[in-house]
Protein backbone atom coordinates (compact mmCIF):
# COMPACT_ATOMS: atom_id res chain seq x y z
CA UNK A 1 0.00 0.00 0.00
CA UNK A 2 1.41 3.34 -1.29
CA UNK A 3 0.55 7.03 0.23
CA UNK A 4 -0.93 8.92 -2.32
CA UNK A 5 1.03 11.80 -3.14
CA UNK A 6 -0.63 15.40 -1.79
CA UNK A 7 -3.04 13.65 -0.27
CA UNK A 8 -1.98 14.30 3.26
CA UNK A 9 -4.21 17.68 4.59
CA UNK A 10 -5.34 19.44 7.38
CA UNK A 11 -8.63 21.45 6.89
CA UNK A 12 -10.41 23.83 8.68
CA UNK A 13 -13.62 24.17 7.59
CA UNK A 14 -15.47 27.98 7.86
CA UNK A 15 -16.58 31.09 6.35
CA UNK A 16 -12.94 32.55 5.06
CA UNK A 17 -12.43 35.64 3.25
CA UNK A 18 -9.95 34.82 0.64
CA UNK A 19 -8.96 38.51 0.01
CA UNK A 20 -7.39 38.67 3.66
CA UNK A 21 -5.29 35.73 2.46
CA UNK A 22 -2.70 37.70 -0.15
CA UNK A 23 0.68 36.22 -0.92
CA UNK A 24 2.17 39.05 1.66
CA UNK A 25 -0.25 38.46 4.50
CA UNK A 26 0.39 34.44 3.95
CA UNK A 27 3.70 34.90 3.97
CA UNK A 28 4.27 37.06 6.43
CA UNK A 29 1.69 35.44 8.94
CA UNK A 30 1.56 32.10 8.34
CA UNK A 31 5.24 31.14 7.30
CA UNK A 32 6.72 33.96 8.69
CA UNK A 33 8.95 34.36 5.65
CA UNK A 34 9.55 37.49 3.39
CA UNK A 35 8.79 35.65 0.16
CA UNK A 36 7.40 32.32 -0.27
CA UNK A 37 6.24 30.83 -3.77
CA UNK A 38 2.75 30.97 -5.49
CA UNK A 39 1.13 28.82 -8.08
CA UNK A 40 -1.46 30.19 -10.16
CA UNK A 41 -3.87 27.85 -12.12
CA UNK A 42 -5.11 28.51 -15.18
CA UNK A 43 -8.85 27.74 -14.41
CA UNK A 44 -10.30 30.69 -13.05
CA UNK A 45 -12.33 29.24 -10.45
CA UNK A 46 -9.59 27.75 -8.32
CA UNK A 47 -7.55 28.74 -5.62
CA UNK A 48 -3.89 30.49 -5.46
CA UNK A 49 -1.75 27.79 -3.86
CA UNK A 50 0.94 29.30 -1.16
CA UNK A 51 4.01 27.09 -0.34
CA UNK A 52 7.18 26.75 1.36
CA UNK A 53 9.12 24.26 2.35
CA UNK A 54 7.14 21.13 2.65
CA UNK A 55 4.31 22.52 3.18
CA UNK A 56 1.46 24.40 0.76
CA UNK A 57 -1.48 26.59 1.92
CA UNK A 58 -4.42 26.56 -0.05
CA UNK A 59 -7.30 28.95 0.77
CA UNK A 60 -11.17 29.02 -0.28
CA UNK A 61 -14.64 30.53 0.95
CA UNK A 62 -15.35 27.28 2.62
CA UNK A 63 -12.00 25.95 4.02
CA UNK A 64 -8.29 26.45 4.08
CA UNK A 65 -5.87 23.56 3.54
CA UNK A 66 -2.64 22.89 4.69
CA UNK A 67 -1.04 20.28 2.52
CA UNK A 68 1.79 18.43 3.66
CA UNK A 69 4.60 17.34 1.11
CA UNK A 70 6.12 14.94 3.28
CA UNK A 71 5.17 12.85 6.19
CA UNK A 72 7.86 13.99 9.21
CA UNK A 73 6.58 14.31 12.46
CA UNK A 74 8.14 18.29 12.28
CA UNK A 75 6.32 19.05 9.19
CA UNK A 76 3.22 17.92 10.57
CA UNK A 77 3.48 19.50 13.71
CA UNK A 78 4.43 22.45 11.69
CA UNK A 79 1.39 22.60 10.24
CA UNK A 80 -0.69 22.47 13.30
CA UNK A 81 1.07 25.49 15.20
CA UNK A 82 0.28 27.67 11.74
CA UNK A 83 -3.56 26.55 12.01
CA UNK A 84 -3.58 27.62 15.35
CA UNK A 85 -1.39 30.73 14.58
CA UNK A 86 -4.21 31.61 11.86
CA UNK A 87 -7.15 31.13 13.84
CA UNK A 88 -5.31 33.26 16.30
CA UNK A 89 -5.22 36.05 14.20
CA UNK A 90 -8.34 35.31 12.01
CA UNK A 91 -10.10 34.93 15.18
CA UNK A 92 -13.69 36.59 14.28
CA UNK A 93 -13.82 33.99 11.35
CA UNK A 94 -16.76 31.61 11.72
CA UNK A 95 -15.61 27.88 11.80
CA UNK A 96 -17.04 24.62 12.10
CA UNK A 97 -14.72 21.81 12.17
CA UNK A 98 -10.89 20.22 11.24
CA UNK A 99 -10.43 17.59 9.42
CA UNK A 100 -7.77 15.00 8.85
CA UNK A 101 -7.40 13.47 5.65
CA UNK A 102 -5.07 10.65 3.70
CA UNK A 103 -5.20 8.81 0.52
CA UNK A 104 -3.83 5.56 -0.09
CA UNK A 105 -3.15 2.86 -2.92
CA UNK A 106 -3.07 -1.08 -3.31
CA UNK A 107 -2.52 -1.60 -6.60
CA UNK A 108 -2.08 -5.50 -5.64
CA UNK A 109 -5.18 -6.61 -3.15
CA UNK A 110 -5.15 -9.71 -1.86
CA UNK A 111 -7.76 -11.98 -2.47
CA UNK A 112 -8.90 -11.28 1.07
CA UNK A 113 -9.44 -7.29 0.53
CA UNK A 114 -11.02 -8.00 -3.35
CA UNK A 115 -13.51 -10.73 -1.45
CA UNK A 116 -15.16 -7.01 0.95
CA UNK A 117 -16.80 -5.87 -2.24
CA UNK A 118 -18.20 -9.42 -3.67
CA UNK A 119 -21.33 -8.77 -4.29
CA UNK A 120 -24.71 -11.29 -5.23
CA UNK A 121 -26.34 -8.71 -7.63
CA UNK A 122 -24.89 -10.63 -10.51
CA UNK A 123 -24.17 -7.21 -12.59
CA UNK A 124 -20.71 -8.27 -13.05
CA UNK A 125 -22.17 -10.29 -15.69
CA UNK A 126 -23.96 -7.91 -18.03
CA UNK A 127 -22.56 -4.57 -17.60
CA UNK A 128 -18.86 -3.65 -16.29
CA UNK A 129 -18.47 -2.16 -13.03
CA UNK A 130 -16.10 0.96 -13.11
CA UNK A 131 -15.97 1.82 -8.74
CA UNK A 132 -17.69 -0.30 -6.08
CA UNK A 133 -17.06 1.24 -2.87
CA UNK A 134 -17.62 0.67 1.15
CA UNK A 135 -18.49 3.56 3.48
CA UNK A 136 -18.20 3.18 7.14
CA UNK A 137 -18.16 5.96 9.99
CA UNK A 138 -16.47 5.13 13.00
CA UNK A 139 -16.43 6.47 16.20
CA UNK A 140 -12.98 7.15 17.46
CA UNK A 141 -13.26 9.30 20.49
CA UNK A 142 -16.44 12.00 21.86
CA UNK A 143 -14.85 14.17 19.22
CA UNK A 144 -13.97 12.79 16.39
CA UNK A 145 -15.01 10.51 13.88
CA UNK A 146 -13.67 8.73 11.11
CA UNK A 147 -15.51 8.64 7.77
CA UNK A 148 -13.22 5.60 5.91
CA UNK A 149 -14.02 5.10 2.18
CA UNK A 150 -12.68 1.93 0.41
CA UNK A 151 -13.14 2.05 -3.36
CA UNK A 152 -12.31 -0.94 -5.80
CA UNK A 153 -11.34 0.72 -9.29
CA UNK A 154 -11.93 -1.21 -12.69
CA UNK A 155 -8.35 -1.75 -12.65
CA UNK A 156 -8.46 -3.68 -9.70
CA UNK A 157 -6.70 -0.80 -7.54
CA UNK A 158 -8.22 -0.24 -4.01
CA UNK A 159 -8.23 3.32 -3.04
CA UNK A 160 -8.58 4.21 0.89
CA UNK A 161 -9.69 7.24 2.20
CA UNK A 162 -9.51 8.65 5.76
CA UNK A 163 -10.90 11.91 6.91
CA UNK A 164 -11.22 12.40 10.67
CA UNK A 165 -13.37 14.59 11.42
CA UNK A 166 -13.53 17.10 14.67
CA UNK A 167 -15.99 19.49 15.57
CA UNK A 168 -14.90 22.62 16.46
CA UNK A 169 -17.56 25.88 16.53
CA UNK A 170 -15.50 28.52 17.97
CA UNK A 171 -12.31 29.61 17.85
CA UNK A 172 -11.95 29.66 21.23
CA UNK A 173 -12.76 26.10 21.25
CA UNK A 174 -10.48 24.93 18.71
CA UNK A 175 -7.87 26.97 20.32
CA UNK A 176 -9.08 24.84 23.57
CA UNK A 177 -8.70 21.79 21.84
CA UNK A 178 -5.20 22.62 20.53
CA UNK A 179 -4.09 23.20 24.57
CA UNK A 180 -5.97 19.88 25.51
CA UNK A 181 -4.71 17.90 22.61
CA UNK A 182 -1.45 17.65 21.17
CA UNK A 183 0.57 16.09 17.61
CA UNK A 184 -3.12 15.98 16.26
CA UNK A 185 -2.07 16.01 13.19
CA UNK A 186 0.77 13.57 13.43
CA UNK A 187 -1.34 10.66 15.62
CA UNK A 188 -4.33 10.97 13.45
CA UNK A 189 -2.03 10.23 10.69
CA UNK A 190 -0.26 7.24 12.21
CA UNK A 191 -3.85 6.24 13.50
CA UNK A 192 -5.12 5.66 9.58
CA UNK A 193 -2.08 3.61 9.22
CA UNK A 194 -2.92 1.31 12.36
CA UNK A 195 -6.64 1.24 11.20
CA UNK A 196 -5.55 0.08 7.87
CA UNK A 197 -2.93 -2.51 9.16
CA UNK A 198 -5.26 -4.11 12.14
CA UNK A 199 -8.88 -4.58 9.69
CA UNK A 200 -7.23 -5.15 6.59
CA UNK A 201 -3.90 -6.31 6.92
CA UNK A 202 -2.78 -3.78 4.66
CA UNK A 203 0.67 -1.93 5.40
CA UNK A 204 1.96 1.40 4.03
CA UNK A 205 5.42 0.95 2.33
CA UNK A 206 8.24 3.20 3.33
CA UNK A 207 7.28 7.03 2.33
CA UNK A 208 10.30 8.83 0.92
CA UNK A 209 11.13 12.77 2.32
CA UNK A 210 8.83 14.79 -0.27
CA UNK A 211 10.35 17.00 -2.19
CA UNK A 212 10.94 21.01 -0.76
CA UNK A 213 9.71 23.18 -2.58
Amino acid sequence: MQLVPESLTFVIAGKWNKYILTLDWVAKNIFTEDQINVEFSMEPDLPFRYHKGFIRFIPTNSNVTFQALNTEKQTLDDIQKKSKDLISLLDKTPIMAFGVNVSYKEDSPSPDLLNLFNLSDNLDEEYSILKSDIMRTIRINDRTVLNLSLSLMENTDVIMKCNFHTETKTVKEYLEYFEENEDVFYKYYNKSKEILKNAYNLIVQEEDAGNEM
